[in-house]
Parts: C-alpha cells; sequence; structure tokens
C-alpha cells in the first residue's frame, strides 16, 4: 500500500455544511513522527476564529457537526493504519458503515482509502465491511475491494440472525440481466416502469404539439387505477413492449388476462419469496399495493361524487380528496399513508431511484401488502 501521508505530514479538509449565513472553514493537521498525532482545529465563523488544542478535544467535538467529527474520527484511524502498514502489522480491520453521513466527494474519497486498506502486496491487512447503504455496497464490489461473492447478507429472523450469499442480486445493469428472465411474472411487472422510463427519456411523454405520448400513457395505465385499467390485457402491454424493445423476446403468457390480474397475482407470490435484495419482487409489490390504494380511494370517492375525474390525477392529490370526504375514517387514512411514505410515488428505476426499494426490507412490504389487500376492498 503506498502511504497517503508524502512528507510525513497529513492534510484533511473538512466539508462544512453551516448554515448558508455562517462562513465556517474548518481544517485539521496531524504530524506523522512514530508518535500520536497532534490534532489542532481552527474554526473561523462569521469572521471570528477559534483554535482547538489537543487538550480541548471534547470542546472542539460539541462544536463540530456530525460529519465533521466523524472527519476527525477516520482521520485519527488513517493515521493508525499508516503506522500498521509502516511496522507491517497483521491486522483485521472492521469497518461499519464508515462512509455515513458523507456526501458523495467525501463518499469515494473514503473508498479510495479502503481499496488502499485492502490492496496491499501482501495478507497482512483483512477487513469487513459492513454497509445498509446499496449504492457504497455497489460501489466497493465494482472496486473489486469486496468482490460479490464474497459479500453476504444479514438477515434478522425468529431464528436468530443469518448471513445469506448473494443468489441473483442483480446490482450491476439488473435491466439488462433481466432481458433472459422476462418469463418470470415479478420480472415482467417490474419492466412496466422501466419500459415506461425508456419512452419518457427517449420520446418523452407529449410529443411535440403537447399531446401525451400514447404507449407511454398506456403503460401510465398499468402503474395508477385510471377508468381504462381494468380493460387492459398482456398483449396491450406486449404491444408496447415489442415496438420499443425489439432486441427482447416477449415471454409466451396468456395475453388475453387482464393486467391487472396479472398484477395482484403476482404480488400475491411474491409474499412466499424469502427475504434478499428481491429488487423485482419488490417493484412488483410496490405497484401493487399502490394500485390497490387508488382503486380503493376512487372508488371511495365516487361513492360520494360520482364524476370524479382521476385521468391527470396523480396519487397525492386522490389521498388528499380522500382525506377532505372521509377525515373521519381514522384506520384507513393511516394505512393510506403508510402506502405514501413506504411505496415510491413514480417507480423510477435507475441507479439512485431504486436504491431506497432496496434498503427497504422484503417483510415490510409483503405486510403492508396483506394490510391493503385485507382492509381497503
Amino acid at each position: 500500500m503506498a502511504p497517503r501521508f508524502p512528507g510525513g505530514h497529513a492534510t484533511q479538509e473538512i466539508d462544512s455544511k453551516r448554515k448558508p449565513q455562517t462562513n465556517f472553514q474548518t481544517s485539521s493537521y496531524s504530524t506523522l513522527k512514530g508518535s500520536a498525532p497532534s490534532i489542532a482545529f481552527i474554526i473561523k465563523d462569521s469572521g471570528e476564529e477559534r483554535r482547538y488544542a489537543s487538550s480541548e478535544k471534547q470542546e472542539l467535538l460539541r462544536a463540530l457537526s456530525t460529519g465533521e467529527s466523524r472527519a476527525l474520527y477516520i482521520l485519527d484511524i488513517m493515521y493508525e493504519v499508516f503506522v500498521r502498514w509502516k511496522n507491517r502489522t497483521k491486522t483485521l480491520f472492521v469497518f461499519d458503515d464508515i462512509s455515513d453521513s458523507f456526501d458523495y466527494k467525501n463518499k469515494f474519497a473514503i473508498i479510495d482509502f479502503l481499496e488502499d486498506v485492502t490492496k496491499t502486496e501482501d495478507t497482512n491487512f483483512l477487513a469487513i465491511v459492513l454497509t445498509h447503504n446499496f449504492d457504497f455496497l455497489r460501489t466497493v464490489s465494482s472496486r473489486d475491494i469486496c468482490p460479490a461473492h464474497q459479500c453476504r447478507l444479514a438477515f434478522r429472523s425468529d431464528d436468530g440472525i443469518k448471513l445469506e450469499p448473494f443468489e441473483r442480486t442483480d446490482i450491476q445493469s439488473p435491466f439488462r440481466k433481466w432481458q433472459g428472465r422476462l418469463a418470470e411474472p415479478s420480472v415482467l411487472i417490474a419492466y412496466i416502469p422501466f419500459l415506461r422510463n425508456l419512452i419518457e427519456y427517449t420520446l418523452g411523454p407529449k410529443d411535440a404539439d403537447g399531446n401525451p405520448n400514447a404507449d407511454y400513457l398506456q403503460l401510465t395505465r398499468m402503474l395508477h387505477f385510471k377508468d381504462e385499467t381494468e380493460a387492459l390485457t398482456i398483449e396491450d402491454y406486449k404491444d408496447v413492449f415489442e415496438r420499443h424493445l425489439a432486441g427482447c423476446t416477449f415471454p409466451d403468457v396468456d395475453l388475453t388476462q387482464p393486467v391487472i390480474e396479472h398484477l395482484f397475482a403476482t404480488a400475491d407470490e411474491c409474499e412466499k419469496v424469502a427475504d434478499g435484495i428481491n429488487l423485482e419482487h419488490k417493484i412488483a409489490l410496490s405497484i401493487a399495493i399502490r394500485m390497490r390504494a387508488e382503486r380503493y380511494m376512487v372508488a371511495k370517492i365516487r361513492s360520494a361524487e360520482a364524476e370524479y375525474d382521476v385521468s391527470n390525477k396523480q396519487t397525492g392529490k386522490i389521498f388528499q380528496k380522500f382525506k377532505d370526504l372521509f377525515n373521519n375514517e381514522a384506520e384507513k387514512i393511516g394505512l393510506l399513508r403508510r402506502v405514501n411514505l413506504i411505496t415510491p410515488a413514480n417507480i423510477h428505476l435507475n441507479s439512485f431511484m431504486y436504491e431506497p426499494i432496496l434498503d427497504m426490507g422484503m417483510a415490510e412490504l409483503v405486510t403492508l401488502y396483506q394490510n391493503v389487500k385485507s382492509d381497503l376492498n
């Protein structure tokens, strides 16, 4: 491992996230001569300057934000790592959410540091890296800091905590990998929002004259409850699919089955799936939860206002209308609020937007689906 401390000195700049009106700047430095580093901080705030000596560390920590305190802590770790590298001390490192609370620039700096720690020229350094952050996991895996076959998922159940190996986790380019699995009901359902996004990004949801793109609108009716939703069949889905994904083969399924029935049947099967990454199952469950909730709210609202139009209304507006009309139904409102909180309003499938779905436990989605299915009918 090449040391990160040229000339025997280390300098760490810490990004501040103070209030906009505050001119705040923090820096730290340590002199490395085989002894404990001497840390000094200079804080500038609204023209005032304060220096903290090593003996004032506790007072300093009270003045720093959480992110700045973690940066100081990591600087101490970096020094300890350097000393151990210099002395060739065999060490097992345990990094527990080391990048938590940092912005992307500093998160990738920490990943670079992990790469240095784990990719040494000998076997003196071993590491266990713990994280709950999907993007961090994917980056660590892609750099072979911890290859996928060495990764494990931790699950808590009534039987205790168990570690399971990754199995078809699809943490890299899932949609390309799913092309060979379209016959699986959950994958076929998960491709609906992906296809809609593809149309949105390439053609746009509207044409040059401002008219809705027919295929985009058709897929929207498969993701949200509209007046046309219950009449749509798998054949309607296949028509849109083949127009935009000519290189993919649509699976051999019953084309006469209504999409909404296929969606609910798929979600029912997802209830039996073991916990894991389960991206395709979580997407199918999220769509089914929202579809059931919207269908219930629309029917309930129309029992009071028969002409209520949902064609251009998103879930939030429908929910607000429901609350206005039925504000005495506290239990139903509470359940619908959970639907809005847990399932994404628009399931945009790219590397950032599906991370919250992956971070969510499968059991939580299954429980919510079961509650919606039993209580909203």
